[in-house]
């Protein structure tokens, strides 16, 4: 039903929420795990599921800002959903997401995100109301982009996301920040064991899914 194209984002959101509760509740019920940690999983879930709902619900680009604006209102616009939606490729959800969160115009965002200077931004960041913490991995992921000159879209997906998972990993892998570790964690969601395992080989760490 979520996938339908004639539902709106507010439909949507219901149906992620109902069943993601219901799953929630039942696992508490069930096994007795701990209402923190399965939070904490079922919101990765909403934004795995928000990630793949995307196209449907903004078959224009103006609906993708709508869409920004929604989940900022329903508290859902998060650092993670941002670098999920940067890492997997959605590179118009992560530009709209964050000059939603910074209340800017999308190109005043897009120029200090992508073309301003060494502090621009960590500026709107700032604005954003984001850590810093989070600011090296955003950083890389955006320069891999850029080295890579895409843009967002299906052609040249697969190679970003490998370069940018290995990049990641090699220059934040050995972070001690519990955010960062969470932040990379989380990219295993929503890519293939294919991708991950080129990523990793690359990065110089073997991953094996019958392992993991």
């Amino acid at each position: 039903m979520a996938a339908r194209p004639d539902l709106s984002a507010a439909v949507v959101e219901k149906l992620i929420l109902f069943v993601s509760e219901e799953i929630r509740n039942r696992l508490i019920r069930s096994h007795r795990l701990n209402p923190r940690l399965i939070g904490i999983l079922v919101e990765r879930a909403r934004e795995a599921v928000t990630l793949l709902l995307l196209k449907p619900l903004t078959p224009r680009e103006a609906d993708v800002e709508l869409l920004a604006r929604h989940l900022l209102i329903r508290g859902r616009l998060s650092a993670p959903l941002l670098f999920r939606a940067l890492c997997a490729g959605e590179i118009a959800l992560f530009d709209a997401g964050i000059a939603v969160r910074a209340n800017l115009p999308p190109e005043n965002a897009r120029q200090l995100a992508w073309d301003g200077g060494p502090h621009a931004l960590k500026g709107l960041f700032a604005k954003a109301g984001l850590s810093f913490t989070l600011l090296k991995p955003f950083r890389v992921a955006i320069a891999v982009a850029k080295a890579l000159d895409y843009r967002g879209g299906d052609e040249g997906r697969e190679r970003f996301q490998t370069e940018a998972i290995a990049t990641l990993f090699d220059a934040c892998g050995n972070s001690q920040d519990r955010e960062i570790d969470d932040l990379l964690l989380q990219l295993f969601d929503q890519t293939s064991a294919e991708v991950i395992e080129k990523a990793l080989e690359q990065a110089g760490m073997p991953f094996s899914p019958l392992n993991s």
